[in-house]
């Protein structure tokens, strides 16, 4: 399966992004970055990506969409293993913060519920944290309940 598209962008012409960033940035409005809100059309939100973070923006566009949450559940599936984990609806949001290449993380946010699989009650509701390190490819999740 091909990961990658072209997005024309004016002024700048094709440019490389990840299939999923162009999905979800339709779907979610809680894309930042800097701070500041991405808009949720693909070729805007790409463009500001591609401006502000020059040759490192594709690692945003393959980072910045539902991989961080799938990353964060993954990483909630291996602390919880006798439960399912079943996200609340609109809590997911994503924020990139690049810093002339000094600092370039994404920082991602979701709270989950904990739901016991035999009796489908919820046990615990926690919200978890994920820094994903675009210098190191490494990440940390905190989870607080």
């Amino acid at each position: 399966m091909d990961v990658q598209q072209f997005v024309w962008i004016v002024g700048h012409g094709p440019v490389l992004v990840h299939k999923q960033f162009c999905v979800d940035i339709h779907r979610n409005s809680r894309f930042r970055l800097n701070g500041r809100l991405l808009p949720n059309d693909v070729y805007s939100a790409v463009r500001d990506i591609y401006e502000a973070c020059n040759i490192h923006y594709y690692q945003y566009t393959k980072w910045m969409n539902q991989s961080m949450g799938n990353l964060m559940v993954q990483e909630l599936h291996r602390l919880f293993v006798d439960v399912c984990i079943v996200p609340i609806q609109n809590t997911y949001s994503v924020c990139g913060v690049y810093d002339r290449g000094i600092h370039m993380y994404i920082d991602a946010t979701m709270c989950v519920r904990l739901i016991d699989c035999d009796t489908m009650d919820c046990v615990r509701q926690v919200r978890a944290c994920c820094r994903k390190s675009l210098t190191t490819e490494r990440y940390h999740v905190r989870v607080s309940f």
